[in-house]
């Protein structure tokens, strides 16, 4: 179809009708504008328009789509199954080009989403607990949210927020490895793998403490003989009391269990066994 051809003629049909764009466009319910677009060959009319144009202009619908004046022949039917075939597909492209625009839209979208998601850390995250009564939420994230996404340095970040809005954040090297609660206080223990071996971290609302030294300390001013620099410890577990921590030592020659008061510091229940020189048990 030549829509160039069509418009001329339809331009031509209008002026013979005395009609101006605004007087034919109100005869078909539409805008002077779509009629400016028709004469100038920038579209074609709409299927539905074809039948109400043509008998505005005074004309057949097969001189319509040809675009010019011609007798009734058995090609008639053909001409207008053309018209109605080509515009089909003429929507159905537009269809498909709006389809994929929406698709690219939604995609893009997705991706956006994602990337803010994966940059405050919500894909990161290895473990959200709250305290036992309910007032404290920690939520451990297995990299430092606060740098670039991607980087490949081992890190922990540990957001805990507190009633009324307030968050604390800390960051530490390593790889997470557990976080138990304790039942009286504000408390718990962050337990971290590094390279330099297990680091165990007792944090308060007010304070973060290393454990392997002030266990060290603690032993120290108890007067034991086993808090060399060499000794190693690891939390075992909260008492009822949420107050006192069982603690596992071992140094090069012996190794056992001890209560210890995370508030005085105080060493109870020491229970110590030998080790040979080999690190096994005797």
């Amino acid at each position: 179809m030549d829509t160039q051809k069509m418009g001329s003629f339809i331009r031509e049909l209008r002026k013979e009708q005395n009609m101006t764009q605004k007087d034919l466009a109100e005869r078909l319910h539409l805008t002077d504008r779509a009629v400016s677009k028709w004469e100038r060959g920038l579209n074609a009319p709409d299927l539905a328009t074809l039948e109400p144009l043509a008998e505005a202009l005074g004309v057949s619908l097969t001189e319509l789509i040809a675009g010019e004046r011609a007798e009734e022949k058995k090609e008639d039917l053909r001409a207008v199954i053309g018209y109605s075939v080509e515009q089909a597909k003429r929507r159905s492209r537009a269809r498909r080009r709006c389809l994929g625009f929406a698709l690219g839209i939604v995609a893009l979208a997705l991706v956006m989403v994602g990337s803010i998601l994966w940059c405050k850390g919500v894909f990161s995250v290895a473990e959200r607990s709250t305290s036992p009564d309910g007032e404290v939420t920690v939520t451990v994230y297995d990299r430092d949210i606060a740098q670039e996404p991607f980087s490949r340095e081992q890190r922990v970040t540990v957001q805990t927020e507190y009633p009324g809005g307030e968050v604390s954040t800390a960051v530490y090297g390593g790889v997470f490895r557990g976080l138990w609660w304790s039942s009286k206080e504000e408390l718990y223990i962050l337990s971290l793998e590094t390279e330099e071996g297990l680091r165990t971290v007792l944090e308060r609302r007010d304070s973060t403490t290393n454990l392997d030294a002030w266990l060290r300390l603690a032993v120290g001013e108890a007067g034991m003989d086993f808090g060399g620099a060499d000794t190693q410890y690891r939390f075992c577990q909260w008492a009822e009391d949420g107050q006192n921590m069982l603690i596992y030592y071992r140094s090069w020659e012996q190794e056992g269990y001890f209560w210890c008061d995370c508030g005085s510091g105080d060493i109870s229940g020491l229970f110590h066994f030998p080790v040979d020189k080999r690190g096994e048990g005797v």
